[in-house]
């Protein structure tokens, strides 16, 4: 992820992201800052989101193994982040999602292209090398 996003604008974007909100219980009362911070951790937690120079986001997932596990998630976390402080403004219509692999897997990316969704294949050399290992190459 951190050789991906380099090739980003520094200042464009966050990784970890949490999304969403933290839920008030039923306390009668607020949340203090510790409290709620206790409760952030259990939030969605999305690898990268980038501003667009549109006043888009986009949400990218990596994966290694098995892209299309990422998928539920991916648009599970494209309705979270309007619900994101920070977020709240972003168009529907500019939250774009992307999916990063370092495998080719040409039937998924159809489907997942067919959904709007960028598929991207990234491999740097030491990846390359690490899947050439795990496959007995």
């Amino acid at each position: 992820m951190a050789e991906w996003a380099a090739r980003l604008e520094p200042g464009t974007y966050v990784t970890h992201l949490r999304l969403g909100r933290v839920m008030t219980p039923r306390l009668g009362r607020e949340l203090t800052p510790q409290e709620a911070a206790l409760l952030r951790i259990t939030l969605p937690e999305a690898d990268l989101v980038r501003r667009l120079p549109d006043g888009g986001v986009e949400l990218v997932e990596f994966i290694v193994w098995r892209p299309q596990e990422t998928l539920g998630q991916l648009l599970y976390y494209g309705g979270l982040i309007r619900a994101t402080p920070g977020y709240e403004t972003v168009d529907p219509n500019r939250i774009r999602l992307r999916i990063v692999t370092g495998l080719q897997d040409p039937r998924f990316q159809e489907f997942v292209e067919a959904m709007g969704i960028v598929y991207e294949v990234f491999m740097p050399a030491w990846l390359e090398q690490a899947l050439a290992a795990r496959r007995g190459a």
